[in-house]
């Protein structure tokens, strides 16, 4: 899975992956780039964004695992 879309706001940055996220995401860990990052947030409408608490300068084509 990787990065389509990255939007920073003031306290977090949102993801957009090229593929539907796995089920029960939030509270798990992702990592890209080799660094580990908790999910704080997912929309219930859209299956293919979630929000960390961090602000990162992610791009676009960056490789996204899950740790579930």
């Amino acid at each position: 899975m990787k990065i389509s879309e990255v939007y920073n706001t003031s306290f977090s940055t949102v993801i957009v992956t090229d593929n539907k996220l796995p089920e029960k995401l939030l509270g798990n860990l992702v990592v890209i780039d080799n660094r580990k990052y908790k999910v704080t947030g997912v929309p219930t409408n859209d299956n293919y964004s979630f929000m960390i608490d961090e602000m990162e300068n992610f791009k676009v084509g960056q490789k996204v695992e899950f740790i579930l």
